[in-house]
């Protein structure tokens, strides 16, 4: 049909025809894009009813509007141009037997489809089953979390033993930290928990300022199972509201408190000392501090200072560093520290009875 001159407006009217759309308006009307529009004038698929010669502004007509959704819809199932162009402007029987090729052709990839996803379903399910993974969930108040974790911070070591361990068992989670010469932990931070015992270690500067605004919140530990127990591969804090941490998992290498302090059990001697004497003495010091308990008295000393504090059972001497006891003191909290001294050989363990699951295991030499 030969352009013929219109005005520029969206709707042409005129007294021998319909009115006439503007491509935009058409567009809008059979919910395609001008840009399909011309893209199916260039394939031939759909030409405008006419075009404006000096402006170029094409022209649809309203009987042009079941063609283009036509076109639009068997272009969302999957059809090409060529094969549309063909179907629509096929006689009724021909356009049926091109229909029917068409709708073969999808039933077959279908089935492929299918048959390929249930091949790769069981695939999945046979590497899921070779490598089972298994999860552990601890509730926690992340506040309380929190703080055990900085607690013990002041033992995390700047070489393989850096970090904080976080060990669920049962019941409850210890958490832990050690430098080779001391340890740090509360073996029996509360929580709920649900799934086999499972171990983390992380990092403690980021988390602890994230735990801290939260006051409930998920630790998820998911681990593989292995002949030889598990390893981390994935842990992360989540909250009530969804927002997630992921924790860095660090190596695995800190030892399990709640063996060292059952082998700790049984001492020969329990000393008694107030905490801010024993701070001040390890504060004012840079030399060795001695210990020794004979009958119901215990002492500490360290140059010109010497504390006195109480002790029950056998006579006991040894030493450590003044910065290994200012460390666990300043960790531990409320008026008194106590240790439990064995025979050589076995650690020494620090509590203190404001805090029962508070344990500071040092390894002293002994006299």
């Amino acid at each position: 049909m030969a352009p013929s001159s219109v005005s520029q407006h969206d709707t042409v009217y005129s007294p021998a025809r319909s009115p006439r759309l503007t491509i935009g308006p058409f567009a809008r009307a059979v919910g395609l894009s001008a840009s399909a529009l011309r893209g199916y004038n260039d394939a031939g698929l759909l030409v405008p009813a006419e075009i404006e010669e000096r402006s170029g502004y094409r022209f649809y007509a309203p009987d042009q509007q079941q063609r283009a959704i036509w076109i639009r819809r068997l272009r969302d199932a999957g059809l090409g141009l060529s094969r549309i162009n063909a179907i629509l402007d096929a006689d009724f029987d021909d356009a049926q037997l091109l229909l029917e090729s068409w709708l073969a052709d999808v039933e077959e990839r279908y089935s492929a489809a299918a048959e390929l996803v249930t091949d790769l379903k069981l695939s999945l399910r046979g590497r899921v089953e070779a490598n089972p993974v298994q999860r552990t969930v601890a509730r926690f108040d992340g506040a309380v979390l929190a703080t055990a974790i900085e607690q013990v911070t002041a033992a995390s070591g700047d070489d393989e033993f850096h970090g904080v361990l976080l060990d669920a068992g049962l019941d409850d989670v210890a958490v832990v930290a050690t430098d080779r010469y001391r340890l740090l932990a509360r073996v029996a931070v509360s929580t709920n928990i649900e799934g086999p015992p499972a171990r983390v270690t992380l990092a403690p500067n980021p988390v602890t300022t994230w735990l801290r605004s939260r006051p409930q919140v998920e630790l998820i530990v998911e681990a593989p199972i292995g002949r030889d127990g598990y390893s981390t591969v994935r842990a992360w804090f989540r909250d009530r509201a969804d927002d997630v941490f992921e924790i860095e998992c660090l190596p695995d290498r800190l030892p399990s408190v709640r063996d060292l302090v059952r082998a700790g059990s049984g001492a020969m001697t329990r000393a008694a000392f107030r905490r801010q004497e024993v701070l001040h003495l390890a504060r004012s010091s840079t030399e060795t501090v001695s210990f020794l308990a004979c009958e119901d008295e215990a002492h500490l000393s360290s140059g010109t200072i010497s504390i006195d504090g109480s002790a029950d059972g056998r006579a006991a001497r040894f030493e450590l560093s003044a910065t290994t006891l200012r460390r666990i003191t300043e960790a531990a909290v409320g008026p008194t520290i106590s240790c439990d001294v064995r025979e050589p050989g076995h650690a020494v363990i620090w509590r203190a009875a404001s805090q029962p699951d508070f344990v500071a295991l040092t390894m002293p030499r002994f006299a």
